[in-house]
């Protein structure tokens, strides 16, 4: 029975203010109480039954505060522990040593367990009595499963029977299991930390031991049957697995081996292999054999093997009981059968293949096989088969000599299995955890991301001070010692580590999230500490770097040039940027007096105030435009800006404008506007000059060619009458002057054309017509050829692309070119003239290429001249305008003329017109 002490005496009561303040802090420290979510924290009176409850006991127990005040705390309790008075028992430890703590199985409302951890601490009464208890209860179950799960695959990996031992990369053993013990001689505590090497002393040559890592770091994976020497020397033949883990950097973290004694197997072996050595000894000298000797081989195989005997081409003609028992067929049912009555179809056809290619070779084939037994069940032999040779060294039949190895392959599926989901939660969790054992808090086992955190260092088996020396001074050696001394779990949130993550001496800042949590032996004593980490760097960052980023375009707006206001629905300001005072002069206090309408431009208010509900209609949409704003001083400012409505985004709520000082662009445009305006009339008038100089010229043009022509046509006309009525009065000479002064005339006649046509087409407009040049060149072509019937040339004509133009213009090009072509290459032989074009991106380039008399290009520069001619008239007739009108018409459509030639191998013009459109 609890009894209540006397109260204590008066000269020992403290004052009302102390009360008072002891009362705050009661308030207060219920209220943190109240509202933890992660604890059941309640209050138990002394005679176990519950006062108070918390959110906490809420979430974990499943109760609400009406369904359990007042209920007795055996109600969380499992019935055996309530038939055992363990409820009265906790409450009684915890009142004699004033905290009791233990970990068991709790019962929720809805009746599921959960593990719990459990802290008892008694209250006392100010006069020191005993008030009654609080009860402290969190949800370890995950922990529990996590920690049965690693004590459950530690006992496994302890009582195979076969070896289980691990190394790491620098070969130094890290595990080493009772099997091994057994197998090698070795203890656990002779072998682990030693390089495996000298412990197993394995009798491979550097070549193979070469190939085996070679194999180890491409596929992860080796298996064979190497031989090992035990502690005493002896040999210790052994099937092996080895299998490889990596790190994050995918560089080699662990060695995992399982390996079996075989030396039963071997021995097997090489009485076989003794058995056909002396049965090939025998054949090759030819010697009778004893057949009891034979029967007495056949007699022990088939007491300890099953044995079959195949033919070459694999027929079964034998089989021993033992065959027939582990295959489930009778003799019968075998004999005369393909070996393949009993593959299960497990291995790869390659396999099964390099196997029969061994044997076929007459050498001797060895595998494990998984074959299928007659009702389906599949079971596993270690097979070696030795073919028997004829006298020409080919197999003639085979026999395959087998031990049934079922168990241990399902145990070590088994345990690959658990292997696997072991190595899968121990190096795929995203949290960093590991055991701390011993008050030194020596690393017994820590995951990759662990490892990470410490930079990469060999930490297991060294105390933390030592293997992590960087930690010394940040507080973390202190609370590891406070844990293990008192058994009370610590955690911490968004913690600053300094690590040496690349172990190069250089301190990184790491942010974590940890618990540390003491384990006990089966005694209740503590060996050690479960620590689990959570990086949160790139949280802390990331908080960080929103704070910085809300600080930078704080600063952003305050010192921008342009302005930015923000207002209510209503157009009342809230927010003004320093900008706006400097553009208007007004006060954020100032502004908030005044009605939007009241500094805006009477003119401008109906833009304005239409902009604006444009903007609160189309939310999230910005609305540009250019309104006057009086300043304080009393004169109009320019602003050019958008308004946009982000009442409805939390971050912002408000309409949202952003306007600049445009006063002085104003003015300038309005200068430039009435500098324009004069311009225009400058142009006009000199359009108008120009138009009469033009109206001028032609008027000249007109006239010089009346003048010139009436005289012309007098000396032409006089000329022809001269050489018609008296030409035959005229000598040679005589004769020769009169033809010379009717072919100047002409001459003359002729240049004068050229002359107008080429003033002309100077002033002409030129039209935009779609041209079909194949169309054009070819019909100036024929009337080229048959205006001239002494021309006898071969003209190719190729694919021209069409242009646009002025038809007429393009027409006289065409002419010009052709018609020099024809005349220059006239004296040759055989005239060849080619047409063709060439397309371009922005343009297309047509030629005319001749095979005639050609030029210097030296003197190409005076080609598309006035008067310009690179040849006399008495070699070929002509004015020297017909190439300067080609190049005015190309230049007027924007195209280019030029040309190419050799003296006496003939010239090309080429002439390009772009593809658009003329404007």
């Amino acid at each position: 029975m609890i009894t209540v002490r006397e109260p204590i005496p008066s000269n020992r009561i403290t004052t009302q203010k102390n009360v008072d303040k002891q009362h705050y802090s009661e308030d207060v420290f219920s209220l943190l109480v109240e509202n933890v979510k992660d604890y059941a924290i309640f209050m138990i009176d002394l005679g176990g039954f519950i006062t108070s409850w918390n959110k906490g006991a809420e979430k974990i127990k499943g109760y609400v505060p009406a369904e359990i005040i007042g209920k007795h705390i055996s109600v969380f309790y499992v019935k055996k522990d309530i038939d055992q008075g363990i409820p009265s028992h906790n409450l009684q430890k915890a009142a004699a040593e004033g905290r009791f703590e233990n970990e068991d199985w709790r019962v929720r409302k809805d009746g599921s367990l959960f593990w719990a951890n459990v802290v008892f601490t008694a209250l006392y009464n100010s006069d020191g009595s005993l008030k009654g208890f609080a009860k402290v209860t969190r949800d370890i179950t995950e922990h529990k499963k996590a920690e049965d799960r690693v004590l459950y695959l530690a006992n496994l990996l302890e009582k195979t029977s076969d070896a289980f031992f691990s190394y790491n990369a620098d070969f130094c053993l890290l595990s080493w299991n009772k099997a091994a013990e057994v197998i090698f001689g070795y203890k656990a505590e002779e072998a682990l930390s030693k390089n495996v090497s000298e412990i197993l002393r394995p009798e491979i040559d550097e070549a193979s031991k070469l190939e085996i890592r070679k194999e180890l770091a491409e596929k992860n994976f080796w298996t064979g049957e190497p031989v090992y020497r035990r502690k005493d020397g002896s040999p210790a033949p052994v099937h092996i697995s080895i299998t490889v883990t990596r790190n994050e950097a995918n560089e080699i973290d662990e060695y995992v081996c399982i390996c079996r004694d075989i030396t039963l197997k071997k021995k097997a072996e090489e009485n076989a292999r003794r058995m056909q050595d002396e049965i090939d000894r025998l054949n090759h000298e030819k010697l009778t054999y004893s057949l009891k000797e034979v029967a007495d081989y056949k007699y022990a195989l088939d007491r300890s093997s099953i044995v079959a005997i195949t033919d070459q081409k694999g027929v079964i003609n034998y089989v021993n009981q033992n065959f027939c028992v582990i295959s489930k067929y009778s003799r019968d049912e075998l004999i005369g059968q393909d070996h393949r009555i009993i593959n299960s179809g497990y291995h790869p056809k390659e396999f099964i293949r390099n196997l029969w290619v061994t044997i076929a070779n007459g050498k001797v084939g060895k595998g494990e096989l998984k074959n299928k037994a007659k009702d389906g069940t599949v079971y596993w032999v270690d097979t070696t088969i030795i073919p028997f040779l004829d006298k020409t060294g080919k197999p003639y039949q085979y026999v395959a000599i087998r031990a049934d190895i079922t168990a241990r392959k399902e145990a070590e599926e088994k345990l690959e299995i658990e292997r696997q989901q072991y190595a899968k939660l121990f190096h795929e969790t995203p949290s960093c955890f590991g055991i701390l054992k011993g008050p030194s808090h020596i690393f017994t086992m820590a995951n990759p991301l662990c490892l990470k955190l410490t930079g990469g260092k060999d930490i297991i088996g060294k105390p933390i001070r030592e293997a992590v020396p960087e930690l010394q001074g940040q507080g973390f050696f202190e609370l590891l010692d406070s844990v293990y001394a008192t058994g009370k779990s610590f955690s911490g949130t968004d913690i600053l580590v300094k690590v040496d993550l690349n172990n190069d001496g250089v301190m990184s800042d790491v942010y974590v999230d940890f618990l540390y949590q003491a384990y006990r032996n089966g005694e209740g004593n503590i060996e050690g500490i479960f620590f689990f980490a959570n990086e949160v760097t790139e949280k802390v960052q990331a908080v960080k770097k929103i704070e910085n980023s809300e600080k930078k375009f704080r600063a952003i707006i305050e010192n921008n040039y342009d302005a930015i206001s923000l207002r209510d629905e209503k157009t009342n300001i809230i927010y003004q940027s320093p900008a706006l005072e400097r553009i208007l002069g007004y006060t954020f206090e100032e502004l908030q007096q005044q009605q939007l309408t009241n500094v805006i431009h009477p003119e401008d208010i109906p833009a304005v105030i239409n902009r604006t509900l444009e903007a609160l209609n189309n939310p999230g949409k910005p609305f540009f435009g250019i309104h006057r704003a009086l300043h304080k001083n009393g004169h109009y400012v320019w602003l050019e800006g958008s308004v946009t409505n982000l009442l409805a985004d939390e971050n912002v709520k408000a309409m949202v404008s952003n306007f600049r000082d445009i006063t002085k662009r104003k003015n300038a445009e309005d200068a430039l506007q009435l500098l324009n305006e004069e311009l225009e009339q400058r142009v006009a008038s000199r359009t108008q000059q120009l138009e009469i100089a033009n109206m001028g010229l032609e008027s000249f043009s007109y006239s010089v060619s009346h003048d010139l022509r009436t005289p012309l046509r007098g000396i032409h006309g006089f000329s022809k009458i001269l050489q018609e009525d008296y030409g035959h009065l005229l000598d040679d000479e005589g004769t020769r002057v009169l033809n010379r002064i009717i072919s100047s005339a002409g001459s003359m006649g002729q240049l004068i054309d050229d002359l107008l046509t080429f003033s002309r087409m100077g002033r002409r407009e030129i039209a935009g017509d779609s041209l079909n040049m194949q169309s054009i060149a070819e019909s100036c072509l024929n009337e080229l050829i048959h205006g001239t019937p002494a021309v006898n040339c071969v003209c190719e004509v190729n694919e021209l692309k069409p242009c646009t133009g002025d038809l007429g213009m393009i027409k006289q090009v065409w002419f010009n070119l052709l018609g020099n072509a024809i005349k220059y290459s006239a004296k040759d032989q055989a005239p060849h003239i080619i047409i063709g074009s060439i397309e371009k991106d922005q343009e297309n380039v047509y030629f005319v290429k001749d095979n005639g008399v050609g030029f210097d290009m030296q003197y190409a520069h005076k080609l598309f001249g006035v008067f310009q001619r690179l040849h006399s008239n008495e070699e070929f007739e002509g004015t020297g305008v017909g190439l300067a009108l080609v190049k005015l018409i190309i230049n007027k459509h924007h195209g280019e003329v030029w040309a190419e030639s050799e003296p006496g191998k003939g010239a090309t013009f080429y002439f390009s017109l772009p593809k658009r459109a003329l404007v």
